[in-house]
């Protein structure tokens, strides 16, 4: 007889199936730069499917314990992937703001400001289009690697924690709170980078307004995502919260549903958006590349 828990695996399968090639088409039609969000909403649809295959044989051959480990690694590694899409569409929106954003102009009679800022571009640099907002640009490109991180520290801990090593055992939990501390960081410098591109919605193009809105949208969700990554860690003797073996509804309210409506939402605005060229991009991540580092002087 199928139980709760492998319903809710073949559910996802169900579901994930079809969005996955639906995530693959918005991919191919946008390009494969990743900053664009949506090579990582494909990434999610992937894990989820692996991990739910994995869930389904484990109840098929309960005897296999590998199945049912990397099932439960699998589960816990989907906040990765879908903060990394709110920061690549975030990062499309922030770029497409800058080129609307009030620039410093010149008038003719400084000789010597336009001389430089022609040949050199120190003005443009120092005083060009939106020097804040190409910093929170290149902030986000900077994010990837943290992000990434906590990933592995998750991937390793679950590892760990399953292993039959006893010190294994005790380090898999450290290494996995590590990792969700850290997704926690990376949420909350999301949430402040959106609503600081909030405030400059007048300079943002309408057709990027959708896309902003829809990362304002996910945010909460990704909140309640993260709270259950974070509850069913540090309450791991807790028979609800429980990456394994905990209760069902539990994991289909906290970390299914608010996965699923992301991606819904996340696809929903990549059929809906224009294509971002591969010329605007190259210029865009040059922009933030010259922009003035982080935490220099203006």
């Amino acid at each position: 007889m199928i139980n709760s828990r492998e319903t809710l695996a073949i559910v996802e399968l169900v579901v994930y199936i079809p969005t996955l090639v639906a995530t693959i088409a918005i991919v191919i039609r946008h390009g494969f730069k990743r900053q664009l969000g949506w090579i990582y909403l494909a990434i999610f649809c992937t894990i989820r499917i692996v991990g739910s295959i994995l869930e389904i044989l484990s109840h098929k051959n309960p005897s296999n314990v590998s199945d049912k480990e990397w099932a439960g690694i699998f589960q816990s590694i989907g906040l990765s992937p879908l903060i990394l899409a709110s920061f690549g569409l975030l990062k499309r929106v922030i770029d497409q703001t800058s080129d609307r954003a009030p620039t410093f102009r010149t008038h003719n009679g400084h000789l010597v400001v336009n001389t430089l800022s022609a040949r050199f571009g120190i003005v443009k640099r120092i005083l060009g289009p939106a020097t804040a907002i190409a910093r929170r640009s290149r902030l986000i490109q900077l994010l990837q690697l943290p992000a990434t991180i906590a990933l592995i520290l998750c991937i390793v801990g679950g590892v760990d924690e399953a292993s039959s090593n006893e010190s294994d055992q005790k380090t898999g939990p450290r290494l996995f709170k590590t990792g969700l501390i850290m997704f926690t960081v990376l949420l909350v410098i999301l949430i402040i980078l959106a609503l600081a591109s909030l405030k400059e919605i007048r300079n943002t193009p309408s057709q990027e307004k959708r896309l902003l809105f829809a990362v304002i949208v996910s945010l909460p969700l990704l909140t309640i995502r993260l709270l259950w990554g974070l509850l069913s860690v540090f309450l791991s003797h807790s028979t609800v919260f429980r990456i394994s073996g905990g209760s069902v509804v539990a994991q289909g309210c906290m970390a299914t549903l608010p996965e699923f409506l992301i991606v819904l939402l996340f696809d929903g605005v990549g059929f809906l958006s224009q294509r971002y060229k591969a010329q605007e991009i190259d210029l865009t991540e040059n922009q933030s590349m010259h922009a003035p580092k982080l935490g220099s002087k203006r």
